[in-house]
């Protein structure tokens, strides 16, 4: 499915991320910066786009991030994004709890595991 941000498209052209099937779904590190706080994790990603609501939402799956409360769900329109292949994406947001912030997502694979698409395709088909 097209994404509608011209950055996270060339993001996921130039990692190849999109399975002609199972649609982009991809292991990834992440890293959430603010002026108090540093976070590192590993995660898989799922990045849907819901056209008919003119959407790109990008989810990070892991629930173990290791702050209460942090985001799992960014509608990319709502943020400054960029895109380069050493950073990989980028996008910059104000949180009410957090204020200013940065969150990097860098592949580290293709596609998720083999329990997280039996689950994505739980959910779609409910």
């Amino acid at each position: 499915m097209k994404q509608l941000n011209k950055a996270l498209c060339n993001f996921i052209t130039t990692f190849q991320l999109e399975h002609p099937i199972k649609g982009i779904c991809f292991e990834a590190n992440i890293y959430f910066f603010t002026d108090s706080l540093t976070i590192r994790a590993g995660s898989e990603i799922h990045i849907v786009t819901i056209n008919g609501k003119g959407l790109d939402v990008l989810y990070i799956l892991s629930t173990t991030i290791g702050i209460e409360g942090f985001p799992t769900m960014f509608v990319i329109g709502d943020f400054e994004v960029s895109f380069s292949e050493q950073q990989g994406l980028k996008l910059n947001g104000i949180s009410p709890k957090w204020g200013s912030f940065t969150l990097v997502v860098q592949p580290t694979g293709k596609n998720c595991k083999v329990p997280t698409y039996e689950e994505l395709n739980a959910k779609a088909n409910n």
